[in-house]
């Protein structure tokens, strides 16, 4: 596992691409361990790309390139500059609208700045603006490709984490509009920084005109709406719909209601249940083909072959990723590596624990209380174990917290939900020599100190609430008390990695449930629920 991960690691601080480290450590791996034979490296990396979302990849590089050809970035460029190239610092605006309305067509990164890139960097340099800041406006605004949907990073990460594509759809959304705002609200800065003007002139005709185009496309679905409140079928609705919307289009001969639809089409297919978000793909390829070789012309068999090499090529390195990552993501399952990071995620509480225990000094023999049956608590308990503390009791205020810890070895347990009458009859038979306290509370440091022996150690471990805290100082006085803190870890932290691999603290023994990351909110609300869970450990999906 070490020289799969190591391998890697080496690779990419020399600079090799991410999908060529992968594969390269991955058959490094396989040649020196025998693990597998050197065929299954070709097999598992095939296997990793016969999936039928993946179709979606080749159409939507394939979309965004039609629409390159077709004259659709020249449009969607002249409708931005109509809606906002009079505001200061306006072409840098433009840069942002244009890659948000391109965004809804192809899905790509790459598409967008090789498509409006070229354009908008060429105008903005014309316009005065300095190199650096034309190429990174186009660059960040390229990136609400990815983002607003549809987007192909979302497809391959619904396909590999088993989500579903059209809620990462819906998602991708919000964020995309937010980012566009902060782009935008970036080049507003630097416009009136630099002291820009704007870079077409105000017209009320112009801005008229690009509202109105937005207007009709949000029209379209409510239009839509209302034909089949009235009774008409939805299909019969949308093709009447998409008619009048296209014999509209041709007469008045709009700069981008054509390519704003993009978006409509696809998110409107997908929540009709016409075509799923690997079908949406396709649709997006014949809607570019619609827009380049009937309603605009601008297509020929030379341009459209072009964009069917680049789209092989493009492709090509995309899935050259997935399959590098696919047998990279086997051999770390076969290694047992997903297995072994999950018990070093555990190190580092361990070696608080073990900072905590070292605080106390030698227990070694002595008898010892710990307040607090949460993760923390329970790891000292077994540090403490491990230090040689002969007689160990916990309390705590939830029941399910103290099964537990009597399940890990605690000599005694003890509920103080309703009071401490039982650790003081404990106590007063046989006292305590040392107290740690994890609960974090005012109320748990006080009863540490009032339950352990006249000249015994109070061990804090970790910050108690802001704000003035309620020491009884003067029993800490009366029964020369040493009271000592404990904060994070020091050189404890290999001594706990050390442990866990020879397994000699048996740290997995808190996990209580293992939950996929795509269901991160779950876990958290199990890992709250102390009725229920210790540790929750968030795994690879």
């Amino acid at each position: 596992m070490l020289l799969l991960l190591g391998g890697f690691l080496i690779l990419m601080l020399l600079g090799v691409p991410v999908a060529i480290a992968m594969a390269a450590s991955s058959l490094l791996y396989i040649l020196v361990s025998g693990v597998t034979p050197d065929v299954t490296l070709a097999q598992r990396m095939i296997a990793g790309v016969e999936s039928f979302p993946l179709l979606a990849v080749p159409f939507f590089i394939l979309a965004g390139n039609l629409m390159n050809i077709a004259g659709v970035t020249g449009r969607i460029y002249k409708f931005a500059v109509a809606l906002v190239g009079w505001m200061r610092g306006g072409l840098g605006h433009v840069n942002i609208i244009g890659s948000v309305i391109f965004s809804g067509m192809s899905g790509t990164a790459i598409a967008d700045a090789a498509g409006l890139g070229t354009i908008e960097i060429k105008a903005m340099k014309d316009h005065g603006y300095s190199t650096e800041f034309s190429v990174g406006v186009t660059a960040a605004s390229a990136t609400l490709g990815p983002i607003i949907p549809p987007s192909l990073p979302f497809v391959i990460y619904g396909m590999m984490a088993n989500v579903s594509i059209g809620a990462l759809f819906l998602g991708g959304v919000i964020p995309g509009i937010v980012m566009t705002l902060l782009m935008m609200a970036t080049v507003t800065y630097f416009a009136h920084k630099n002291k820009w003007g704007s870079d077409t002139p105000f017209s009320w005709p112009q801005l008229g005109s690009a509202g109105l185009e937005i207007a009709i496309v949000l029209a379209f679905p409510l239009a839509i709406w209302l034909m089949v409140l009235a009774g008409m079928s939805t299909n019969m609705a949308v093709v009447i719909g998409l008619g009048t919307l296209l014999a509209i289009d041709w007469y008045f001969d709009f700069s981008a209601v054509m390519a704003l639809m993009a978006p409509v089409i696809l998110i409107g297919g997908m929540t009709l249940g016409w075509f799923t978000p690997t079908e949406a793909a396709v649709a997006a390829v014949i809607w570019s083909l619609f827009l380049g070789l009937v309603r605009y012309r601008t297509m020929t068999l030379k341009t459209v072959a072009k964009a069917t090499f680049d789209t092989i090529e493009t492709t090509a390195s995309v899935l050259f990723i997935v399959t590098a990552a696919s047998i990279f993501a086997w051999l770390l399952t076969v290694s047992q590596a997903a297995q072994m990071l999950s018990d070093w995620s555990l190190a580092e509480p361990l070696a608080v624990c073990l900072h905590a225990v070292a605080r106390a000094g030698n227990i070694e023999g002595k008898r010892g209380i710990i307040f607090g049956a949460g993760p923390i608590g329970l790891l000292t308990m077994l540090a403490a174990h491990r230090a040689g503390m002969a007689d160990i009791t916990v309390a705590d205020i939830a029941p399910a917290p103290l099964a537990f810890a009597t399940r890990l070895g605690a000599s005694h347990v003890e509920n103080v939900s309703a009071g401490e009458e039982g650790l003081k009859a404990q106590a007063a038979s046989r006292p305590y020599d040392v107290a740690f306290e994890v609960s974090g509370t005012a109320a748990g440091l006080a009863s540490a100190i009032g339950i352990v022996r006249r000249g015994g150690i109070v061990v804090q471990i970790g910050n108690l609430p802001g704000g003035q805290i309620p020491t009884p100082s003067n029993a800490v006085m009366a029964k020369e008390i040493d009271l000592r803190g404990s904060f994070r870890f020091g050189f404890e932290f290999m001594t706990a990695v050390e442990l866990i691999g020879a397994g000699s603290v048996d740290v997995l023994s808190l996990v209580t449930a293992e939950r996929p990351l795509s269901t991160a909110p779950d876990a958290l609300r199990l890992a709250l629920d102390r009725s229920q869970s210790v540790k929750v450990v968030l795994t690879a999906n």
